[in-house]
């Protein structure tokens, strides 16, 4: 079941860059999806809805 609900914060970050316009490069996008960490990917959820660029969350 934690697999299940990582995979889907780390599918909503991508699907929230990308509907502000954000460009999600491979790297970006596998560095995402590879997360496991839910914690992690909740700061980066959070984080995704004000950065310029993808870069930037993981800074």
């Amino acid at each position: 079941m934690a697999e299940g609900v990582t995979q889907g914060i780390a599918e909503s970050i991508l699907a929230l860059l990308t509907d502000r316009g954000l460009v999600v490069d491979p790297p970006t996008r596998e560095r995402n999806l590879g997360e496991q960490d839910p914690v992690q990917l909740r700061r980066w959820l959070i984080a995704a809805t004000q950065v310029q660029e993808t870069q930037s969350l993981f800074d």
